[in-house]
């Protein structure tokens, strides 16, 4: 309960697009939130979702400035597309975290306040995102193969076959939902938590349960 969101990106477009094909789609398709969060005086505008137990998400848009962020308290911040943002706007969108902290009976989810989450597609090694993941714990996701015992990170072309993903030595498949596979830090002392996501490690084959098709199309998609 109460609990406040702020959602990030460096454009209009894009906060448009994340409220109305991501946020607006699951609170409309979700039989639970429907029934138990979705009520008479809620809001579902493109800047603001409010929920019957006094829980919000803002959207908020930030290329030159963080201005638009001022004055919003939340709980949670997430940044998207962090690459495209100045870095120098980062620090001004964190004071909306300035005074979060869980309401009496929720100590234990203290864990979930004061929370910061940073994501984007890295384009060069001159953006914030490439200085956030240098001090970050640099987990990379290693799926071993069982051919030539070698472990693989599934994040180089070499690991691109016809079928599927391969193992960079020896060029047999290997599977990144392998139940031996996991992730690895390259930098276990980093202040933040680090995650390396590629599209080799989306499963080849299932549904997506959001989007209702197949995980990833590897001759399309690869």
């Amino acid at each position: 309960p109460r609990y406040r969101g702020l959602y990030l990106v460096p454009s209009w477009t894009q906060a448009k697009e994340f409220s109305e094909s991501k946020l607006s789609e699951i609170n409309k398709g979700s039989p639970w939130i429907s029934k138990n969060r979705i009520g008479k005086g809620c809001k579902d505008s493109v800047i603001l979702k409010t929920y019957t137990n006094r829980s919000r998400i803002d959207l908020r848009y930030a290329f030159y400035t963080a201005d638009r962020t001022r004055g919003i308290k939340a709980d949670v911040l997430c940044v998207d597309e962090l690459q495209d943002i100045l870095q120098d706007n980062i620090p001004v969108a964190e004071q909306c975290l300035k005074h979060s902290q869980p309401p009496p009976g929720y100590e234990h989810l203290a864990h979930m306040y004061k929370r910061k989450i940073l994501a984007g597609t890295p384009k060069s090694n001159q953006n914030p995102m490439e200085s956030y993941w240098r001090g970050s714990t640099q987990c990379e996701w290693i799926v071993p193969c069982h051919a030539c015992k070698k472990w693989n990170t599934l994040n180089t072309r070499k690991h691109i076959g016809q079928f599927g993903p391969i193992c960079m030595y020896c060029k047999r498949p290997v599977d990144a939902q392998d139940p031996q596979a996991h992730w690895h830090s390259d930098n276990p002392e980093g202040s933040t938590l680090g995650f390396h996501i590629s599209t080799l490690m989306v499963p080849v084959k299932g549904v997506s349960p959001v989007e209702m098709r197949p995980w990833l199309d590897w001759k399309k998609d690869v």
